[in-house]
């Protein structure tokens, strides 16, 4: 994209004040700083915060299985400018899902999707309460492949005053069984309502969400839920006098490995 900018600029040059000549190099540096092609600070570099406190971290009592996140889980943000595509992803979520069941239940359960079990056979887990299951990233942690909208995104996002994207599960509506596509694995696919909180705002999101388990018994939990900014009062993000903005609406994708913890009998 730029090498064909920088062509046609070329021989716009030629026609140009060099007062005009000069403001259009700035910016075009300015562009170019903006959207991540000089060095600058380390993306990768960790970020200090602490837990929320709405996740009940302690060992539940009684009869339950606490499963944790894998340190290979990501909570990412896609979404568009007017000149191109951007995202920012972070490996620094905490989540915790507390089922008041056995472990051994949900073994199971996919034990018999894998063997091919008719699926008439009924097949249910026996929670005696709701699931518990929440989610907590630090915005500052959100890094992409453009450091200008990583910062203008921390900033419309009120990261100093809100630094959590929380997501809480509220309940599941309904459950099937499938194979996915692409690999052929059976998996469970779940249609959930849930509350996500992007800067303070709380709203109410119907989701689906698959969860697949690998050979090392880990639970693999993936969803897409798309969202408008402005839905949280957040205020789509421009940078150069307007010259780049950011669309409204952008998708928030969960890709999160848990293992269970253990039981409490």
């Amino acid at each position: 994209m730029f090498r064909g900018i920088l062509k046609r600029a070329s021989h716009w040059v030629r026609y140009m004040p060099r007062r005009v000549v000069l403001l259009t190099g700035v910016s075009a540096l300015a562009l170019l700083t903006y959207c991540g092609v000089q060095k600058g600070e380390n993306l990768n570099s960790a970020v200090e915060l602490p837990p929320p406190t709405t996740i009940p971290w302690d060992e539940p009592a009684g009869k339950m299985t606490v499963y944790d996140l894998a340190a290979d889980s990501q909570v990412a943000l896609e979404g568009a400018t007017n000149i191109s595509d951007w995202s920012s992803s972070s490996s620094q979520a905490r989540a915790r899902v507390i089922l008041d069941v056995d472990d051994s239940a949900m073994r199971t359960i996919l034990d018999k999707l894998q063997t091919g079990k008719p699926a008439s056979d009924p097949m249910r887990l026996p929670l005696g309460r709701p699931a518990i299951a929440e989610l907590s990233v630090p915005v500052m942690s959100m890094r992409g492949n453009s450091q200008g909208m990583d910062r203008d995104m921390h900033l419309a996002l009120k990261a100093s005053q809100f630094p959590f994207i929380q997501y809480r599960l509220e309940k599941v509506q309904d459950a099937q069984v499938r194979q996915d596509t692409s690999s052929g694995k059976p998996e469970i696919l779940l249609h959930v309502i849930g509350v996500l909180t992007v800067a303070g705002v709380q709203r109410t999101l119907a989701t689906e969400l698959t969860i697949q388990r690998d050979a090392g018994q880990h639970y693999l939990v993936h969803a897409r839920t798309p969202i408008k900014m402005t839905d949280f009062g957040v205020t789509p993000p421009d940078a150069l006098f307007g010259l780049i903005h950011a669309r409204d609406s952008l998708s928030v994708i969960f890709n999160l490995d848990f293992t269970s913890s253990g039981a409490n009998k």
